[in-house]
């Protein structure tokens, strides 16, 4: 399963998601700067429980 995280805050963008499986969730994350243009990221490796 997939899911999705938005922010209300910077224009509903997406703030990462996460895919689980077999009891495992390994979640991306998302940085983006004021003009939009999305400017960090994280690796679903870098096993974050939620994002920023």
């Amino acid at each position: 399963m997939t899911n999705f995280e938005y922010a209300s805050s910077n224009g509903f963008r997406l703030k990462g998601n996460g895919v689980s499986t077999g009891g495992e969730t390994l979640r991306a994350c998302y940085g983006y700067e004021v003009q939009g243009r999305k400017s960090s990221g994280t690796k679903a490796s870098a096993n974050l429980t939620s994002c920023p």
